[in-house]
């Protein structure tokens, strides 16, 4: 990175920090004019280079032992409620990183993931919009009341509406993020989603298949957790970038692996003088949080990549969930007679 680049990016994290500080209004048209331009080019590239090069400034937890996903490693989670603002977060820099005109520009924008300074900052202004919210509503009712916002749980309601009124998505659109609340395997078995929602699904998938060049962020929910996962289309090449909060190495990790890391996770816990009540249930969750999150993060990028279709596969999965059900249950009741 040369001497300008350095200090422009220097410059523009001051205003962004500036305006985080104080008021979005504005704020584009004196990041627009020292930028010459918006985030989107049409000059596109693989953002993976950048994770390739030596010496490498971007840590990498670990990289998908088949397929072009990468783990970029975060600023760690110290709220054990805020993950849903920390992927707000991470989603919206790493979208940018791949929409950016150079690499370093795309390499500007993910380094701040990195950054806790200025995750605090962008957290504090998603809350303050939330806020806004609350005064606005003047509801008694959950989740819109000022004691349900200061639990500081990033709730489905709160991003939905972060994603269709937050000014931090003024450069990508709020298109280009989507929220997956439920998307994990048990969830799509039972289907869960409306189809209005399953039409949405095909449409963003499809996306992948009829342009050149595509980028989209998932929010996705898993179990008890948010993180988030950034998909790039360049030509041909399709990548995939993993963020999320807990800095957890899953990707090609079998379920008795990560048991052990679920055991070791309660066990430092422990140590340190942590709540440890109800533990059985907690490692259950937490387990069924990783799996889901292998899940997820497997079948996303292969319906972005087409090599499996998303309706078909969903209503396969609870074709064989009801015939598995019904096995279960005849053999229960022969086992009774």
């Amino acid at each position: 990175m040369d001497e300008f680049s350095v200090c422009k990016n220097i410059v523009l994290d001051v205003i962004d920090a500036v305006w985080e500080c104080i008021n979005d209004e504005n704020r584009s048209d004196i990041e627009h004019f020292i930028r010459c331009q918006d985030y989107h080019s049409e000059e596109r590239f693989q953002v993976s280079t950048l994770l390739d090069r030596t010496p490498n400034t971007l840590p990498i937890i670990n990289r998908h032992a088949n397929k072009n996903i990468s783990q970029i490693q975060v600023a760690p989670q110290r709220d054990p409620f805020a993950c849903g603002y920390h992927t707000f977060h991470n989603a919206l820099e790493a979208l940018k990183a791949t929409l950016a005109r150079d690499e370093s520009q795309a390499d500007h924008f993910l380094h701040r993931v990195r950054d806790p300074i200025f995750y605090q900052l962008k957290r504090d202004r998603l809350y303050k919009h939330l806020l806004s919210r609350v005064i606005e509503l003047d509801q008694s009712t959950y989740p819109w009341t000022f004691k349900d916002l200061n639990i500081g749980v990033m709730e489905r309601s709160y991003m939905s509406w972060l994603l269709q009124h937050s000014p931090h998505l003024r450069h990508v659109g709020s298109d280009a993020l989507v929220e997956l609340p439920d998307f994990c395997q048990g969830s799509l078995t039972n289907l869960v989603m409306e189809v209005s929602e399953f039409h949405r699904m095909e449409d963003i998938f499809g996306r992948f298949q009829s342009k050149t060049h595509h980028s989209q962020a998932f929010l996705v929910g898993s179990t008890n957790h948010w993180f988030a996962f950034v998909v790039n289309k360049v030509g041909e090449n399709l990548e995939g970038f993993y963020l999320d909060s807990r800095n957890k190495d899953l990707m090609g990790k079998s379920e008795e692996q990560l048991k052990e890391m679920v055991k070791l996770h309660y066990d430092n816990n422990a140590k340190i003088g942590w709540p440890v009540d109800h533990r059985p249930w907690r490692e259950a969750m937490m387990l069924q949080s990783f799996l889901d999150t292998q899940f997820a993060i497997d079948f996303i990028f292969d319906c972005c990549h087409g090599s499996i279709n998303f309706s078909s596969t969903v209503l396969k999965m609870h074709i064989l969930g009801l015939v598995n059900d019904f096995r279960q249950h005849v053999f229960q009741v022969e086992s009774q007679v």
